[in-house]
């Protein structure tokens, strides 16, 4: 038959709908496969990366090793070894930072047993957590303010944890210390001092720990505050009258607390002591930069105590230079009332008609006095020691008409037998002349005892109706140094 062709089809000369989608989900599984491989949990990725962290611990470690062991050989040839600041001082020297037993070398942290020394457990990286399949859980605290006074704290606890319990722990040395502290879920840990705090979950019926994390806290002040700045209007006044002190007291860091600020004003130029009790019921400050009136009733030297107290509580006593308060201490007094009188606060020697009258004051000082015609004399002796000067305050001279002028000697002499006079001054006075005068000698240099003389004479010799103090008042006072 002309003109017909002949087609014939074979088997497998095409493809079907039903192979291309088999085709398709072969290459599908073997792509999700392929990726699972790589990306994983225990794939490609994760598996290089995790060989990577650990190749990184490794090193770390090896690092700690190498400065253990040259510290071993240290325990036994140096003598200034010490399981305590020469080991910190070698491993900070190497960059490596320390918190008690924990030691950090490049962010990984490992604790070290110091009486061999060598490391004792690899406690993982620094701030970063660990897993495992029972959960996790982490600290939670701002990291970025410094110098505070203290952190707030809380655990961030996987909600799918149950049958635990989590604890923390912020003892310094060690995250195997039995101290562990049931951590109540939303509740505060406050933290006032710079640490790596521990924390992990434990079984509630075995009590077998199955994940554990840490933190540092390296934010707080730990640094004392500033030495108060005392600056006084004056140093020496007299008692009872004011020196003013303005005290400025100042921290860098967490701040001046100045509602724990005190201070205290005494005679000791030594410190009283940060801890002291005494500062419980010392007076308080009210401003960072305040001025105190100051005053005292005695003689003698003062100092001002301050004590600055930071937010974060550490504490600096400041001591300032000495104030002085000076006063006249009255040795001898009398008035003309009295003379010739007898009178038990008195010792009178000699004529009594004609007795000037010493009095004795306080320990240091004994007095006695008398006076005769034929030389006029009055006296008594004194301690000078610590004394600046030695001043006769007296208000007038008697005489007779025929009295017209004479002399007031103040002296010194170095006893009561022997009138060698050390020290010496006078007045004259005459028979026009009216009012009081005084009289001082310095005795700032001198130690020891001594006896003043008052010598009273009228120009061209005494007669028998001598010249003798008068006035409302007569004494002889001393000024402390």
């Amino acid at each position: 038959m002309y003109g017909e062709k002949l087609i014939v089809r074979g088997k497998n000369a095409g493809i079907t709908l039903i192979a291309l989608i088999i085709t398709i989900i072969i290459l599908l599984i073997l792509a999700g496969v392929t990726i699972n491989l790589i990306l994983g949990e225990n794939g490609l990725f994760n598996t290089a990366k995790q060989a990577g962290e650990d190749y990184k611990q490794a090193g770390a470690r090896e690092k700690l090793e190498a400065v253990l062991v040259e510290l071993q050989a240290d325990k036994i040839t140096k003598p200034e070894y010490n399981e305590k600041d020469y080991i910190d001082n070698r491993l900070k020297q190497n960059n490596m930072e320390v918190e008690g037993n924990i030691v950090t070398v490049e962010g990984w942290q490992f604790e070290i047993d110091r009486s061999i020394p060598e490391i004792a457990q690899s406690l993982g990286k620094e701030t970063e957590f660990k897993k495992d399949t029972r959960g996790k859980a982490k600290f939670v605290y701002d990291t970025e303010t410094q110098n505070v006074a203290k952190v707030e704290v809380t655990i961030e606890i996987d909600a799918s944890i149950s049958g635990y319990t989590v604890q923390y722990n912020i003892v310094e040395n060690s995250d195997t210390s039995t101290n562990w502290v049931d951590y109540t879920a939303g509740s505060t840990i406050e933290v006032r001092k710079n640490i790596t705090i521990y924390g992990r979950i434990i079984d509630k019926t075995t009590k077998e720990v199955g994940y554990k994390f840490s933190g540092k806290i390296s934010t707080i002040d730990e640094t004392a505050p500033q030495a108060a700045t005392i600056t006084f209007d004056k140093t020496e006044t007299d008692v009872n009258q004011i020196i003013q002190a303005t005290v400025t007291q100042n921290d860098l860091e967490s701040g001046i607390d100045i509602t724990k600020c005190k201070y205290i004003v005494n005679q000791s130029g030594d410190k009283i002591g940060e801890a002291h009790t005494s500062w419980d019921t010392a007076a308080a400050f009210t401003q960072a930069t305040e001025t105190l009136d100051i005053t005292q009733a005695n003689n003698g030297l003062y100092y001002l105590h301050v004590l600055s107290v930071d937010n974060a509580e550490n504490r600096l006593e400041t001591v300032s230079t000495a104030m002085r308060f000076k006063g006249e201490i009255t040795l001898w007094q009398g008035n003309a009332s009295q003379l010739g009188s007898t009178n038990a606060s008195w010792t009178i020697s000699g004529a009594v008609g004609n007795g000037l009258m010493v009095g004795t004051y306080g320990s240091t000082v004994n007095g006695y006095a008398y006076y005769r015609k034929a030389e006029g004399v009055s006296k008594f002796r004194v301690n000078v020691t610590d004394l600046k000067s030695i001043t006769f305050k007296f208000n007038g001279v008697s005489r007779n008409n025929d009295d017209a002028s004479g002399k007031i000697h103040f002296v010194l002499i170095n006893n009561a037998t022997n009138k060698t006079w050390i020290r010496s001054t006078s007045v004259n006075w005459s028979k026009s002349a009216s009012g009081g005068s005084s009289m001082t000698i310095n005795v700032s240099d001198l130690q020891g005892e001594y006896n003043v003389l008052i010598r009273l004479e009228r120009t061209g010799g005494f007669r028998e109706s001598t010249p003798y103090l008068v006035g409302s008042t007569f004494k002889v006072v001393a000024l402390p140094m």
